[in-house]
C-alpha cells in the first residue's frame, strides 16, 4: 500500500515538474521570438543614438553588441520581419527551419546535400570526414603536390592553438596585458599570426596550384568572403572535427546577442527598411 502510494506521489511530481518546464520552454521560446521580431517604431528615429548599424546579420549583432558594451547607445535596423540574418528561422507547418546556407546537388529526382567543385571537365566531390581526411582526398587528386599540401594542413596546430587562446580568458585580465604587450603571449599560441592573414596568401605561401586552391576555398559561400578577404584562421574553423548545434537553433544565438544589446541601452528593431544614410555636422 505505502508503495502504491509513493508510486502515486512520484508520477505526480514528475507531471508536474514536465509541466512546468513546458510552459517554461514555452516562455522562453515566446521571448526569444519578441526579441528577434520587435517591429520598427517611429519615435525611435527621434531618440539620440551613438551608433546606428544597418543589417542584423552577426556581423552586425557583434559590432552593436561591443559597441553598446564600451558604452555607446546603439540601434540596429533590420529590413526583414525578424532578426539574425543567416542565423534567423522560419516556421513552416509547426517545423522549424534554419535558414543558414547549404550547397546542393540538384539532378533528375535527386536532391542531396554534397559539397562538389567542378572545374573544367573534372569533379572533386568532398565525401564526409575531417580535416586529415580531407588532406588525403587532396593528395589523391593532386598527388604531384603532395608535399605542398601537407605543408599546407600543418595548420591542424591551430586546435591546440585555440585551446590556449579560449584559457587565456579564464585569466586575471592584467597578466593577459602584460603577456599581449610583451610578445611572450606568441609564443604559446600561432592564432594572432595566422588570423591575420587572408585564406589567399597563406596558400600562396604554400606554393598551391590554383586548382588546389579553388578545391579548398570553395566553402567560402558559407560564410560570405572571398579567399582574398577571408580569415585564412576562420575558414580553417570549418575543417575542425566535430560540428555542434545549439539546443533552441540558431534563433537562440541571435536572441542572446539582442539580449545583451537592449541590457546596455541598446535596440534591434526590424521591418526598418532604411532608403537612405544621411551625414550631418560632421555625424
Amino acid at each position: 500500500m505505502e508503495l502504491s502510494i509513493y508510486l502515486v506521489l512520484v508520477s505526480l511530481l514528475s507531471l508536474i515538474w514536465a509541466f512546468r518546464k513546458l510552459r517554461k520552454s514555452k516562455s522562453g521560446e515566446n521571448c526569444f521570438l519578441k526579441m528577434v521580431c520587435t517591429e520598427f517604431y517611429p519615435s525611435a528615429s527621434d531618440e539620440d543614438w551613438d551608433v546606428i548599424v544597418i543589417g542584423s546579420g552577426l556581423s552586425g549583432l557583434t559590432v552593436a553588441k561591443v559597441l553598446a558594451a564600451s558604452g555607446r547607445k546603439v540601434l540596429v535596423l533590420e529590413q526583414h520581419d525578424r532578426a539574425g540574418g543567416s542565423c534567423h528561422t522560419f516556421e513552416l507547418d509547426k517545423y522549424e527551419f534554419d535558414v543558414g546556407l547549404f550547397l546542393c546537388l540538384i539532378s533528375a529526382n535527386n536532391f542531396n546535400a554534397r559539397p562538389q567543385v567542378i572545374i573544367g571537365d573534372r569533379y572533386y566531390g568532398r565525401t564526409t570526414g575531417d580535416s586529415k581526411h580531407f588532406c588525403e582526398q587532396l593528395k589523391s587528386w593532386f598527388p604531384a603536390e603532395a608535399s605542398n599540401i601537407d605543408d599546407y594542413f600543418q595548420y591542424k596546430c591551430l586546435g591546440a592553438n585555440l585551446r590556449f587562446f579560449v584559457a587565456i580568458k579564464m585569466m586575471p585580465a592584467f597578466v593577459v596585458r602584460l603577456l599581449v604587450r610583451s610578445g611572450v603571449i606568441r609564443l604559446f599560441t600561432s592564432v594572432f599570426k595566422y588570423s591575420g592573414q587572408n585564406l589567399l596568401d597563406v596558400m600562396k605561401q604554400y606554393k598551391l596550384s590554383a586548382d588546389v586552391q579553388t578545391v579548398i576555398a570553395y566553402y567560402f559561400a558559407n560564410y560570405g568572403a572571398p579567399p582574398n578577404r577571408a580569415s585564412f584562421f576562420q575558414h580553417h574553423l570549418f575543417l575542425m572535427e566535430n560540428g555542434f548545434y545549439p539546443v533552441g537553433g540558431a534563433t537562440t544565438i541571435t536572441a542572446n546577442i539582442i539580449r545583451s544589446i537592449n541590457k546596455f541601452g541598446g535596440k534591434v528593431l526590424v521591418k526598418a527598411d532604411v532608403q537612405q544614410i544621411v551625414f550631418a555636422a560632421g555625424k
